[in-house]
């Protein structure tokens, strides 16, 4: 008779998971390991956080999930500072750098998926790309090309989305103390 694990079992009655992995299962047991999956998901951090505009604007899932990545290295962190690194041409562009195996264990891009990803977003205007040396090899570089971004954002939200921005922005400004006005 097979030993029954229910989703309040102790975590450390449950088998290994490498018998897990071969085993047939029983409801019950099936209802523990579920459960032991629902408690993973909620506590992991291993995420990429994507909206569906991304796609739309890239044309494509695996472009709308690169440009996603992107879009959040150019982002401030917590503290308000920049993630990217300065290139420092006559242009200064902000720049994210990427290796092939970067892509992989951010968001599961294989190198073809990025050569293509990139491709796409090059053609359409969102990005700028070229190959930069590191110590540790060539790496793909990648700029934000803000007109050809936010051309292509624009097209796509909603005017009632745009109004709620625009309103967003000029409440935060009005809540600004501005230190010249003293």
């Amino acid at each position: 008779m097979p030993t029954v694990y229910h989703s309040t079992s102790n975590p450390s009655t449950l088998p290994s998971k490498r018998t897990l992995a071969k085993a047939k299962y029983s409801q019950a047991e099936t209802d523990g390991i579920w459960a032991a999956y629902n408690s993973w998901e909620k506590k992991t951090k291993d995420t990429v956080d994507f909206k569906k505009i991304y796609v739309d604007m890239a044309g494509d899932l695996v472009a709308g999930i690169m440009l996603s990545q992107l879009l959040f290295w150019f982002q401030p962190n917590r503290e308000g500072s920049k993630k990217t690194r300065y290139y420092r041409t006559s242009n200064k562009h902000d720049i994210v750098i990427k290796t092939r195996a970067e892509w992989w264990d951010e968001c599961r891009l294989s190198a073809k998926q990025v050569d293509r990803a990139t491709a796409i977003l090059v053609k359409r205007g969102i990005i700028e790309d070229f190959t930069t040396q590191r110590r540790t090899g060539r790496s793909k570089a990648y700029h934000l090309n803000y007109p050809g971004f936010y051309r292509a954002w624009l097209q796509l939200i909603t005017d009632a989305e745009y109004d709620a921005v625009i309103d967003s922005l000029a409440s935060k400004e009005d809540d600004d103390d501005d230190p010249f006005e003293k």
